[in-house]
């Protein structure tokens, strides 16, 4: 569908909501980036913590990369509809 098929108030709603999830998911992975970069910081020796280390490393280096994922993915959402009116599934 061109942009200009959708009513102007769908569309601007559509904008506003993707917007929304947009800088929510940025502040998700901006929280996990930082708690991975705190848990790393924690850990840097990793042969002197043993397990529990990398695996508390594992998981947040895991949360940081699904947060990031989601940013991106809702990031072309909102590029496809601003740019070619391609409206999310």
């Amino acid at each position: 569908m061109a942009p200009s098929d959708y009513p102007p108030e769908s569309r601007a709603k559509l904008e506003t909501e993707l917007l929304r999830k947009l800088r929510e998911a940025e502040k998700k992975y901006k929280i996990a980036a930082a708690k991975f970069k705190e848990i790393k910081q924690r850990y840097k020796d990793l042969s002197d913590s043993g397990s529990d280390g990398r695996v508390a490393l594992e998981r947040a280096a895991q949360i940081e990369l699904e947060a990031l994922e989601n940013f991106k993915n809702i990031l072309k959402q909102f590029s496809d509809l601003i740019l070619r009116g391609i409206k999310p599934p």
